[in-house]
């Protein structure tokens, strides 16, 4: 989005700062004043605490279990949704840190 806008990386955490919630302000709110305004340290922190990296997305796709008596229907339900979790939180991670493609 930011780029899309032409938004110069200067003022990209300070548009990022109203939209955390959860353990990415808290991430955020724990940082020293004068990183918060650097948007690559921020992208880290709240990266790290989160636990993302590429690899979480590829354990996370290929851990997924069909359930004990699931029926195809199901297990295909099941199956989209996770799959449909682990798009979004793609998204989120672009959106965080748009050089990233995985």
């Amino acid at each position: 989005m930011v780029t899309a806008c032409a938004l110069d990386k200067k003022h990209w955490a300070i548009r990022l700062v109203p939209l955390l919630t959860g353990k990415a302000r808290r991430a955020f709110v724990a940082m020293n004043t004068e990183e918060t305004v650097d948007y690559s340290k921020v992208k880290a922190v709240i990266l790290k605490k989160y636990e993302i990296n590429v690899d979480t997305y590829l354990k996370r796709f290929r851990s997924m279990n069909v359930l004990s008596g699931e029926t195809p229907k199901e297990l295909y339900v099941h199956t989209k949704q996770e799959v449909g979790e682990i798009i979004i939180l793609e998204q989120l991670l672009r959106m965080v840190n748009p050089e990233v493609y995985v």
